[in-house]
């Protein structure tokens, strides 16, 4: 029996969805990967009083920590990921993490920024120009958020192609994605950075 002559465009339109939205979910999962890398790397780093240096003619009194060549990739990623991810997410009319990666990068850097500067290394009062950087960085953090999710209800949702029963869905496979995400990201930094 014939299949007909829809069966096959209805393949060729299925095909490109269920892979737009695995796409989307991995590049979700990139972008928390790249994101919770670069923050616990910050952290590090501050731990070291906030600078690390090796090589060159000089006695290097805090040196690069052990793998520490992850961070680089994942400066990258923060870009490359939310681009693939808004590529897929266009295909399937749902929302893109371009703005969402951006506020998670300036919330996780003011949080951890603000937090050393209360209790920096060494526990020697306040530091206060990690204080002021946090501060600034949470606010802009935060407030980019908020605006955020203002967009996403004024605009982008609602002149999404994607049906509004499949919404609810996209959005718990983002969120999960960047639950994994931020769980790899913190066991990979574990493993390389020691």
């Amino acid at each position: 029996m014939s299949e007909g002559p829809h069966a096959d465009a209805d393949r060729q339109t299925t095909a490109p969805r269920l892979g737009s939205w695995l796409g989307a979910a991995v590049c979700a999962i990139g972008i928390a990967v790249s994101v919770t890398i670069t923050t616990v790397g910050g952290m590090a780093i501050m731990d070291e009083g906030g600078f690390v240096a090796s090589g060159g003619p000089y006695q290097i009194a805090h040196p690069v920590p052990q793998g520490f060549w992850i961070l680089p990739i994942t400066f990258i990623g923060m870009f490359a990921f939310p681009a693939a991810h808004a590529l897929f997410a266009s295909r399937i009319g749902g929302f893109r993490l371009i703005w969402a990666t951006w506020c998670a990068v300036w919330t996780a850097t003011g949080g951890t920024t603000l937090w050393y500067g209360f209790h920096p290394p060494g526990g020697s009062g306040l530091a206060w120009g990690w204080l002021v950087m946090g501060g600034v960085f949470l606010v802009v953090g935060l407030a980019s958020a908020v605006l955020y999710f203002v967009a996403q209800g004024f605009f982008e949702w609602k002149h999404s192609e994607m049906a509004a029963k499949l919404r609810p869905a996209y959005a718990l496979v983002t969120v999960a994605a960047f639950i994994g995400g931020v769980v790899v990201g913190l066991s990979v930094f574990a493993a390389v950075a020691r």
